[in-house]
C-alpha cells in the first residue's frame, strides 16, 4: 500500500488526504514484508509531512510459539520479542525438497492429508515468504 498508485487513492479518499488527515497505518513491515522489502517507512512519513510517530510491534499475536519461531528462520529476519499464544503442543512439520516439481508434490500430498483429515477449504491456508510469480501454491491449479 505504500506505493505511489495506492498512496494516490488514500490522499483522495481521506478527508484532508494523507499529510493532514486524521489516519492510522498499522502492519508488520518486518515479517511480512513478503513481496518487497523496499519499503521506507520512516521516508513514507517524512514524505507526509513529518508528522507520523511509528510503533514497533515486536508481538506476534497469531501463531502457536513454534510457528512463529519456524517462520522466522524460515523468512530469515529475526524473532518476535513475545508470542501471545499458548503453546498448543503441536509442532510444525518440515518437509525438504530438491526441485519445484518435488515441492509441488509435496504441497499437494499435504493438502490432500489435510482433506482426508476432515479439513475444508476455507479451512486451509496456504503461507509462503514468496510473491506469486514465485510461489509453487499459485502454480497449482
Amino acid at each position: 500500500m505504500l506505493r505511489g498508485q495506492f498512496l494516490d487513492v488514500l490522499d483522495l479518499g481521506l478527508e484532508g488526504g494523507l499529510r493532514e488527515g486524521r489516519w492510522r497505518l498499522f502492519g508488520d513491515f518486518v515479517h511480512q514484508a513478503i513481496f518487497d522489502d523496499s519499503v521506507d517507512l520512516d521516508a513514507f512519513c517524512c514524505d507526509q509531512g513529518g508528522g507520523c510517530t511509528v510503533f514497533e510491534l515486536d508481538e506476534n499475536c497469531r501463531n502457536s510459539p513454534a510457528v512463529a519461531a519456524l517462520a522466522c528462520v524460515g523468512g530469515g529476519r529475526g524473532g518476535y520479542a513475545r508470542v501471545r499464544r499458548a503453546d498448543e503442543g503441536d509442532r510444525p512439520e518440515v518437509r525438504y525438497w530438491e526441485s519445484v516439481a518435488r515441492q509441488q508434490e509435496l504441497l499437494c500430498a499435504a493438502l490432500d492429508e489435510l482433506r482426508a483429515a476432515g479439513f475444508k477449504g476455507p479451512q486451509v491456508a496456504v503461507l509462503s515468504t514468496r510473491n506469486d510469480t514465485v510461489c509453487v501454491a499459485c502454480t497449482l491449479s
